[in-house]
């Protein structure tokens, strides 16, 4: 996992050859006239979700990994916790696609607030769009890198 500042976004490069294509991607683009939806980026090997959620406002104990992708996470407007997940206690629901659902026994907050990124590796179990404070709507911005 990575929590940093937006600003300090490119020392992550030359970690694998599509996180540098989602970096340069977001160096070079004003995310903000994006519309909604997916942007391809390099077709399935790296792509951006443009996105506007609703925030959970009730508390859960599931969180979501991956085994493919990477998501890095980042916040246009609004503020969100994002929370990191350790020492998985039980799968909730079968894998399916490439996310699959967990339990886990330690958890970690972090605050997206429009100058920092979360990116969760594969494997890592996370769980975007927790109530934070101010409004309940965030736009947010999550590039989907695949690395295995």
């Amino acid at each position: 996992m990575i929590f940093d500042e937006l600003t300090a976004i490119r020392r992550y490069k030359g970690i694998h050859p599509n996180l540098d294509k989602a970096i340069n991607y977001f160096q070079e683009t004003d995310l903000s006239q994006l519309e909604l939806g997916r942007v391809d980026i390099d077709g399935d090997e790296v792509f951006l979700l443009v996105q506007e959620n609703l925030l959970n406002q009730e508390p859960t104990d599931v969180f979501e990994y991956h085994k493919s992708y990477m998501d890095i996470q980042m916040i246009e407007s609004g503020l969100e916790i994002i929370r990191y997940g350790r020492q998985v206690k039980e799968e909730t629901q079968t894998f399916s696609g490439d996310i699959g659902f967990v339990t886990c026994h330690k958890t970690y907050d972090y605050d997206l607030d429009g100058r920092t990124f979360a990116a969760f590796f594969p494997g890592e179990p996370h769980q975007p769009n927790q109530y934070l404070a101010g409004r309940q709507q965030v736009r947010k911005y999550v590039f989907k890198v695949k690395l295995a």
